[in-house]
């Protein structure tokens, strides 16, 4: 697809509270204030209704906004998204509190490292070539993925959201590696 089938298209970047250059909370947003964030931010653009794109944690906010704002969210491509119910939550809780405790101790750098080479251990070298200075900007927002993000993903349940009120067209898009 060509640049002049997306002319009609305007791209907006929601960066969530706690990350880059936001204010840092003063305590950890859930996953619904998150999407009450990105619905404000869309409204305040004067911006009724969007197809909505999310990695990873940002797939929780997609379909939470999706939930409670239902007419705003025209359809939702989800990329390797974060939907976990109470089962796996309890798994992921185990997994990332060494990190949590880790970046607490001032090992923000090991946390990250340890946390995105799960994925695929070339993580910066796959990386790196796309976004310069992206590795750099994952260690800043340490404090949004570990104070945050992580904690408010142990406690929504995408099962107990309602997820089967979904009605949007949504593309899931998962990787070999993603266990999905």
């Amino acid at each position: 697809m060509g640049e002049e089938a997306l002319a009609d298209f305007q791209l907006i970047r929601y960066r969530r509270r706690g990350f880059g250059r936001s204010a840092t909370p003063s305590e950890p947003p859930t996953i619904e204030e998150h999407a009450r964030d990105a619905r404000a931010l869309l409204l305040d653009l004067g911006i009724s209704a969007a197809h909505v794109v999310a990695h990873s944690g940002g797939g929780p906010i997609a379909v939470q906004l999706a939930i409670d704002a239902p007419g705003m969210v025209r359809s939702m491509v989800l990329l390797e998204p974060a939907l976990m119910n109470a089962a796996m939550a309890a798994g992921f809780h185990d997994m990332i509190t060494p990190l949590i405790e880790m970046h607490a101790a001032g090992r923000s750098a090991e946390a990250v490292e340890l946390w995105m080479s799960a994925g695929n251990a070339d993580w910066k070298a796959l990386i790196e070539p796309r976004i310069p200075g992206a590795a750099a900007q994952a260690i800043a927002d340490a404090a949004g993925t570990f104070d945050f993000d992580l904690r408010a993903m142990r406690v929504w349940d995408f099962e107990a959201v309602g997820a089967s009120r979904i009605s949007q067209p949504v593309l899931y898009v998962t990787g070999t590696r993603s266990g999905h």
